[in-house]
């Protein structure tokens, strides 16, 4: 319901629906819109100028076509806006000791909001003399405890990356996996863990790495 009082008279709409040409002119500055706003065709000039005095509470929907402009200055979207960034880092200096053979073991955490988030990550080893078969990196709803292909507790279809080689006995170096975005969509908060998990016969291995969270929507 739009209340707005015009020259001492109260005008009540239940919604907005401009069919052809939507024209301020200056002439009410401020438009607190409560319900849906539908613009149908264009604007005067075939644009729809949102400033941060106008309220939208309801559904904006532009059947016309149109683009939403991003923002060209730098910084980060406000918690719950469409494009808050959320992120997770462990650095080399504070690598996490890998766990044994077969056994998983979480790098680090990142709490989710609701909503519906791309996620990503990648997970770094440092091995030391390690004979492997498998090396997985995934994102995980617990602690020490990988997710499977594909998808699994409402996270994504492909939350796991896994590598099968065998690279010798005495294989030392640092290598990256990464997990590609991921369909993250939550009707309450969660903390997703990074979770790796190795097969290996032999030598041991650190990890460290990142993970990141993008509202889409």
């Amino acid at each position: 319901m739009i209340k707005k009082l015009i020259a001492g008279v109260a005008l009540a709409l239940v919604a907005f629906t401009a069919n052809a040409q939507l024209i301020y002119n200056n002439t009410f500055p401020f438009w607190n819109v409560n319900g849906p706003l539908t613009v149908v065709g264009a604007t005067s000039t075939s644009t729809l100028a949102v400033t941060s005095t106008s309220v939208f509470t309801g559904a904006v929907s532009l059947n016309g076509g149109g683009t939403l402009v991003g923002t060209v200055a730098g910084g980060d979207a406000a918690t719950g806006q469409v494009g808050e960034f959320l992120t997770t880092t462990v650095a080399t200096g504070a690598a996490v000791a890998g766990a044994a053979s077969t056994v998983g073991k979480s790098i680090m955490t990142l709490a989710l909001t609701a909503g519906d988030w791309d996620v990503s990550a990648n997970c770094v080893y440092t091995t030391t003399g390690i004979t492997a078969t498998v090396y997985s990196c995934g994102l995980g709803t617990a602690a020490d405890t990988q997710l499977t292909q594909a998808g699994g507790s409402g996270v994504g279809t492909d939350p796991l990356v896994t590598q099968n080689a065998t690279f010798g006995t005495t294989l030392s170096g640092t290598f990256t996996q990464p997990i590609p975005p991921v369909r993250v969509s939550l009707a309450a908060p969660l903390t997703l863990q990074l979770v790796a998990k190795h097969t290996f016969s032999a030598g041991s291995y650190t990890m460290w790495g990142t993970i990141r969270a993008r509202r889409v929507r």
